[in-house]
């Protein structure tokens, strides 16, 4: 089981040179795993590009663990929901195990790049759209240290959203291939994420989030987690975001407590 406090501050870098926006989003988390007993610091780095209805993205993330675990198992258990800038995005869970002979690991984890295409099906502020999104992860991270599964995952998924007056939901459901590694049983898995969001009249968002994944293993229980999330505006061109996930199986965290800042240029 997992336990986590992420905190994450985005910046949003836009260019007149170019047609469309750059957002280049970093920040920190505090993790914590208790088979074994592992504490965990990471600094997560994106950056994307959007034109039109076409956005692309790549993102990584530093991390430093220490445990005094003496075994290194770098299999990959499943997919958990994170849901950043209205969009759900389903992060690998490796079960981290750094080397216990040198009780200190850190370094970058795998690459994950992303290509994304919207359709705007009603109108622009009450209606619904489309999201088509593919991603790869490359296998970047170190095996030896338990943050690469060495292998490359695909995944490609739909996003379909409404917005109702003060009222929005989604639903994303998409199709994990994942590398195979030898000495380990592994599958594709399904992934399906519903979402409710209510805003209120002061700019304050209040979100519900019902997140399912297969399990990677053959046999294996399924994820699912249930996330609280509200958001406010700071000013014209920030927003603040504060989360709560519960996990309803021993793939999940058992709870996990997330903040983000986005600020924006245009």
């Amino acid at each position: 089981m997992l336990r986590q406090f992420t905190g994450c501050v985005a910046v949003c870098l836009a260019s007149s040179a170019w047609a469309g926006e750059f957002t280049l989003s970093s920040g920190l988390s505090f993790s914590e795993y208790d088979d074994p007993r592992v504490l965990e610091t990471g600094m997560p780095l994106s950056l994307g590009y959007r034109s039109g209805d076409w956005s692309l993205d790549a993102s990584g993330n530093w991390r430093d663990q220490r445990s005094a675990a003496t075994t290194t198992s770098s299999a990959i258990k499943g997919y958990r929901p994170l849901r950043l800038a209205g969009r759900t995005i389903w992060v690998p869970v490796t079960g981290p195990r750094p080397d216990g002979s040198a009780a200190r690991v850190s370094g970058w984890g795998d690459l994950n790049l992303g290509l994304s295409r919207s359709f705007m099906l009603g109108e622009l502020e009450d209606g619904s759209s489309l999201d088509l999104r593919a991603v790869v992860k490359l296998p970047t991270g170190s095996q030896a240290k338990g943050f690469s599964t060495g292998k490359t995952d695909w995944s490609l998924g739909g996003s379909y959203s409404r917005s109702m007056g003060p009222y929005s939901l989604s639903w994303t459901s998409g199709y994990n291939w994942i590398g195979k590694q030898s000495g380990y049983a592994t599958r594709n898995t399904w992934s399906s994420d519903l979402y409710l969001g209510y805003g209120l009249s002061d700019g304050l968002d209040l979100g519900l989030d019902y997140a399912w994944s297969q399990s990677a293993t053959p046999g294996g229980e399924a994820s699912r987690t249930l996330t609280l999330s509200t958001g406010l505006p700071l000013g014209e061109r920030g927003y603040f975001t504060f989360s709560y996930l519960r996990g309803f199986s021993d793939a999940d965290p058992q709870q996990d407590f997330n903040f983000s800042y986005n600020y924006s240029f245009r």
